[in-house]
């Protein structure tokens, strides 16, 4: 399967698989705990229907999967610190249930409007950071 930057790298053997498991699970645990905290500190002074803690997250994360990728060079070069960081807190840190079930609810309240910009600003957003993070560290993988 390829990586998230394209290239492919042979499967991990016997400690390797232990050690891209754990770096996983580390950066997951990471990622999450921050998404949870700096969701919760942007909503509570924002006050309004479209969750900009959760946009904002997206977006950040997405900036900072572009400079990991460009850094990192996709997982085949440094494959414990693309699975802590890239996999790991990049993947826990965004959140794509959260943002779907938030634009659905938004639709079945009846805030059509809110529900498109909520899925266009997300969009918009996190392609722009994921291609301003790459380019930060001369165009990627």
């Amino acid at each position: 399967m390829p990586s998230p930057g394209g290239n492919r790298r042979p499967e991990p053997r016997g400690s390797a698989v232990i050690t891209e498991f754990v770096a996983v699970a580390v950066g997951s645990a990471l990622g999450g705990l921050c998404r949870f905290h700096l969701t919760a500190w942007i909503d509570r002074r924002t006050h309004t229907p479209l969750s900009f803690g959760t946009l904002a997250v997206n977006t950040l994360g997405a900036f900072l999967l572009g400079l990991l990728a460009g850094t990192l060079g996709g997982t085949a070069d440094q494959p414990v610190a693309a699975a802590l960081a890239m996999t790991g807190f990049c993947g826990s840190f965004t959140t794509v249930s959260s943002w779907s079930l938030q634009t659905l609810t938004l639709a079945r309240t009846h805030r059509f409007g809110t529900a498109l910009v909520n899925l266009a600003a997300t969009l918009v957003a996190g392609l722009g950071a994921v291609i301003l993070g790459l380019a930060m560290t001369g165009g990627g993988p």
